[in-house]
């Protein structure tokens, strides 16, 4: 998702940091990201916007693709992933 906020205004941005948060568990901190693809950035990304947030009362992908379409989210590559598939830990990149 992209997200607009002020300097210093860490309060605008809190949706955004549950994004930081959910990096995290797929790359733990100290992670060297040399393996890195962009391929596999879309595919993480896939995962973290197809988890459910009650700020969206859904998944992120639904509330985009509601207001925007699936074109948006098919040139961005991000794909809805089954809740039941979902997976936010290192085994998703298999490091």
């Amino acid at each position: 998702m992209l997200y607009f906020c002020h300097s210093y205004s860490s309060n605008e941005k809190g949706d955004c940091e549950k994004n930081h948060e959910y990096i995290r568990y797929v790359l733990p901190k100290g992670t060297v990201f040399d393996f890195l693809t962009q391929d596999k950035v879309y595919f993480m990304m896939s995962h973290i916007n197809s988890t459910k947030r009650p700020s969206v009362i859904g998944t992120p992908y639904d509330f985009m693709a509601l207001t925007y379409g699936t074109d948006l989210l098919n040139l961005l590559q991000i794909k809805k992933i089954e809740s039941k598939d979902i997976c936010l830990s290192p085994n998703l990149l298999n490091i």
